[in-house]
């Protein structure tokens, strides 16, 4: 009975001094874990030092805004964009990706090329959206590029583009926008393109309503395009020109087929 407490005991021992060994290996490993942090901040200082004074450390950001043309013309990003970065940095440390990231949350900006120039050098290129008119909806007002993408919220009585209305108008503006600025006078005189039921447009030209036909929109603006060279045609003389049937004038409601020509008073 004696040598059966005996070994109880040894037993009851040995698992008293696995327990004391568990818990020093954590606690231990605990500080080694919790040491190690400021060993790590410690060696990426070291790093960052060492780097420092090689000279790899961000002291120049070049930001350059391309132009329509591919022409370079240098801004300064403090007082443009949100670039996230600060000379004195590590250059190994910012990520080309992560700034362009950043860039690209300005809504106005179509694209951007990010480069690290070692040692010390952050090269950008921006290429902004180009805009091409307001788009009512809602009851608001946007200012859109050439694909319909909002660049931002804007005021319509300062705004010197065109006003787009209608369902999708913004998506299929651009065409309609190409073929006008091929007529000088129509492009100059547009205020608004009215997107009718997805199929056609309406045009106010000069303070003039035009309706245009959903075909042979070129030949349309030919003849519009003459009617506007006249000088009895104006806004003081004319409410509406009916263009929807091809080979047809109509002008507030009275056919002119074959008299534009002779028209002095309308």
């Amino acid at each position: 009975m004696a040598k059966k407490k005996n070994k109880s005991k040894k037993k009851q021992s040995k698992s008293v001094k696995y327990i004391i060994l568990a818990m020093m290996i954590i606690v231990i490993g605990g500080g080694f874990y919790m040491a190690s942090g400021y060993i790590k901040q410690w060696a990426s200082n070291l790093i960052d030092m060492m780097l420092g004074s090689a000279g790899f450390i961000v002291k120049t950001i070049d930001v350059s805004y391309i132009d329509d043309d591919g022409n370079r013309c240098p801004i300064n990003p403090r007082d443009e964009l949100n670039l996230g970065i600060e000379k004195g940095e590590s250059i190994f440390k910012l990520s080309a990706h992560d700034i362009h990231t950043s860039i690209m949350k300005d809504s106005s900006i179509h694209k951007a090329i990010v480069k690290k120039k070692l040692p010390n050098s952050i090269i950008i290129y921006i290429t902004k959206k180009i805009p091409m008119a307001i788009f009512q909806h809602d009851a608001k007002f946007s200012l859109i590029d050439e694909n319909g993408t909002n660049i931002e919220d804007v005021s319509v009585k300062t705004s010197k583009f065109p006003i787009i209305v209608g369902e999708d108008a913004n998506l299929h503006a651009k065409s309609i926008m190409d073929t006008i600025k091929q007529y000088d006078i129509v492009n100059k005189g547009l205020e608004t393109l009215i997107f009718i039921r997805k199929r056609r447009w309406n045009m106010v030209v000069f303070g003039m309503n035009i309706k245009l036909p959903e075909t042979n929109i070129d030949k349309t603006f030919d003849v519009l395009s003459g009617l506007l060279q006249q000088e009895n045609i104006n806004k003081k003389t004319v409410k509406s020109i009916d263009l929807r049937v091809p080979g047809n004038v109509i002008i507030d409601g009275l056919r002119m087929k074959g008299r534009i020509n002779q028209m002095k008073t309308i």
